[in-house]
């Protein structure tokens, strides 16, 4: 059912200046994938415009912090090393080093606009203070970004894993993929087998994942640059090119639709399902979901977690696993002999994820 955009969203706190001086020693982290970033619906709806490796290194502080928060030892200044970025960005190239120089740079000048009404927005430097030196990375949050995330309130706030980020290379897919699972987490929407629907105005997409941005006009009044005024490339550039991330990568599934409003307004429709809802569905639909006597839907997770056991370190991501899961009717037994088998055959580890697939789903038959 598709339903306009009224989520609700806390308030946050009056903008403080930047004193920093209560920092002395900085938290050296070592994220993994399945560390938890959490945004409020306030920040996941605001207007930012970061690079791709801007906004994931701002999600490493965000999970960062998190994890302080859950020690016991809040605190808004981090420091990770360039290989632990590395590791998020999935890469061997050594021209990430320069890169993350670069951000360093940049990052501290990078606003978010919050929007208050139609005229008025609040606006905040979420890192303000960041340097790169001798191969780590040092970052501070903004002390708003507290109230940001969230994190007293589960009504207000979304939890992402780390991970579903890593192979995200488009910086529209990673905007799309936050506000896709807030939506998700919204019992305010209703759903139709798994899928739910929203609809919204299109500049108001394209401001909130950085593909227009507001400008000073004539009298001081803002008017919207946009990077995609012709539908055609907007939906080659940026939504087939998101789908197909979000798809390839992460636990959820969407699609859009263009359309005009009553008043002749465009506006985007977005279904978004969860990967594991659809992948139920559909093994309930060709009865392959383990019954309830097996376990039921209780089996699928005990599986997928001895699989992500298995697997790990190799290159096959939570969604491959899922698939193999189904593949081999939910016998773990399977997996395991065939894994073994093509280390044996000393497959290479790029297409082990295939040759387990194919090994599950064309069995020879002698």
């Amino acid at each position: 059912m598709k339903k306009n955009m009224t989520l609700e969203t806390e308030p946050i706190e009056s903008i403080s200046t930047n004193d920093f001086n209560e920092f002395k020693d900085v938290a050296v982290y070592e994220l993994k994938d399945t560390s938890i970033v959490s945004k409020s619906h306030k920040l996941i709806m605001s207007q930012l415009d970061f690079s791709v490796m801007e906004q994931k290194i701002f999600l490493m502080a965000l999970a960062a912090y998190r994890e302080s928060v859950e020690k016991g030892q809040e605190t808004l200044e981090f420091k990770f090393s360039a290989n632990e970025i590395r590791k998020l960005f999935d890469t061997s190239s050594n021209s990430i080093y320069k890169k993350i120089e670069d951000t360093a740079d940049r990052l501290t000048s990078h606003r978010i606009a919050y929007k208050e009404d139609e005229e008025n927005f609040t606006y905040v430097v979420p890192i303000p203070y960041a340097d790169y030196n001798g191969g780590e990375l040092t970052v501070r949050l903004e002390k708003s970004m507290r109230e940001a995330l969230s994190l007293s309130s589960k009504t207000y706030r979304v939890d992402m894993l780390l991970g579903n980020f890593k192979n995200l290379k488009s910086k529209y897919s990673i905007r799309i993929y936050e506000l896709l699972k807030m939506y998700l987490s919204d019992n305010n929407i209703d759903s139709r087998d798994g899928w739910k629907s929203i609809t919204m105005d299109v500049i108001e997409f394209k401001l909130m994942i950085g593909a227009a941005s507001m400008i000073d006009g004539e009298n001081g009044k803002k008017l919207v640059k946009d990077s995609y005024p012709r539908p055609y490339n907007f939906k080659q550039s940026v939504l087939d090119k998101s789908k197909g991330e979000l798809e390839e990568c992460t636990d959820i599934l969407f699609d859009y639709e263009l359309t005009k409003n009553g008043n002749g307004d465009p506006v985007i429709t977005l279904k978004t399902i969860d990967r594991l809802n659809y992948h139920e569905k559909e093994m309930s639909d060709v009865n392959v979901i383990p019954s309830k006597s097996d376990g039921g839907m209780d089996a699928f997770v005990e599986i997928f977690t001895m699989c992500t056991t298995l697997f790990e370190g190799k290159n096959i991501n939570a969604n491959q696993i899922k698939e193999i899961v189904v593949a081999s009717h939910f016998n773990f037994s399977i997996i395991r002999t065939t894994y073994k088998f093509l280390k044996r055959m000393n497959c290479p580890e790029d297409k082990l994820y295939e040759s387990i697939m194919d090994e599950l789903l064309h069995p020879d038959i002698d």
